[in-house]
């Protein structure tokens, strides 16, 4: 009877499951910008406004690395597309950072 393999580590793992990874950090980067957008929306004092844009312009920037890195791999199969993301929809809106 031949023994058991042991797994390897993560640093030894192979390319897709860092494939796998990124992808599904992409979706959870996605998800969390969308409802950073949502929050931004429908914010209702001034404390919140300033709250808002700070997490949409935190998830921008999480969202637009992982895509940098999804590009430097060349990976392809992506559930989740890149849009546009400009937080300039918060003086669209009349909403500042003042408040």
């Amino acid at each position: 009877m031949m023994p058991a393999k042991k797994a390897k580590p993560a640093a030894f793992a192979p390319a897709g499951n860092e494939h796998e990874e990124l992808l599904r950090e992409l979706r959870i980067a996605h998800r969390e910008w969308a409802c950073a957008q949502h929050r931004l929306d429908h914010v209702l004092g001034d404390d919140e406004v300033d709250y808002a844009i700070f997490a949409l312009e935190t998830a921008e920037k999480r969202y637009g690395m992982l895509l940098k890195q999804a590009k430097a791999m060349k990976a392809s199969g992506f559930g989740v597309y890149a849009q546009s993301t400009n937080t300039t929809r918060a003086r669209e809106s009349g909403r500042t950072l003042e408040g």
